[in-house]
């Protein structure tokens, strides 16, 4: 599979060859095409090449190589959040969802992510959503500030296990989700992890 990724007149473009073996799903196309789930939209240019567009933005790779503020990571984690529901919300499957830092784009002023979903009828086993969350902790600068957050955010993940919206939606057995209320569940992880993370920090 190869992608190439182009701004022109303030949008974004991603081109994607798909493997010789990858056979679209119409129905998944048609879907992705016309519902905003967060994702860019594609078209069909060949039977194996799709054309992605949405609003001008950045890799999420490039992103978080500026410092990031707390409001800023809990933003990304209710977006990837939103847009897992969203797919599984449309019959969709998880497994077709790029989660590549290279791939998934961010409008720096909107903070608005859009991710790249392939509507191929797929022999992919999973998509790492929890493992994609960890990189960002791991791959992100943040600004001079308190990030026990951050701490507490990682015993969640690990707590919670294989990933799935209907985990999520009824951890901690209150029905708390990713996209509303997150952060609280996340400062009261029940104890704090014996090897805290390596952070990259920076004063600004």
């Amino acid at each position: 599979m190869k992608v190439k990724t182009k701004v022109k007149n303030k949008q974004l473009f991603v081109q994607i060859k798909l493997d010789k073996d990858m056979e679209i799903s119409k129905r998944e196309l048609d879907v992705i095409s016309t519902r905003n789930v967060g994702l860019l939209f594609p078209r069909l240019l060949n039977p194996h090449t799709l054309e992605y567009n949405g609003p001008q933005g950045i890799s999420l790779i490039q992103y978080l190589k500026q410092p990031i503020t707390r409001e800023d990571f809990y933003n990304l984690m209710r977006q990837i959040a939103d847009i897992t529901k969203g797919i599984e919300s449309n019959q969709l499957f998880l497994k077709n969802l790029i989660l590549d830092m290279r791939y998934v784009y961010i409008n720096p002023m909107t903070k608005e992510l859009k991710c790249i979903y392939l509507p191929v009828l797929s022999k992919f086993r999973s998509v790492d959503v929890i493992g994609f969350m960890e990189t960002i902790v791991y791959q992100a600068e943040f600004q001079k500030e308190n990030t026990d957050f951050l701490v507490q955010f990682m015993q969640f993940l690990r707590e919670l296990g294989e990933y799935s919206t209907e985990k999520v939606q009824e951890s901690d057995k209150k029905q708390i989700t990713l996209s509303e209320t997150m952060p609280s569940v996340w400062l009261k992880a029940s104890r704090p992890l014996l090897n805290k993370p390596k952070l990259k920090i920076v004063h600004v």
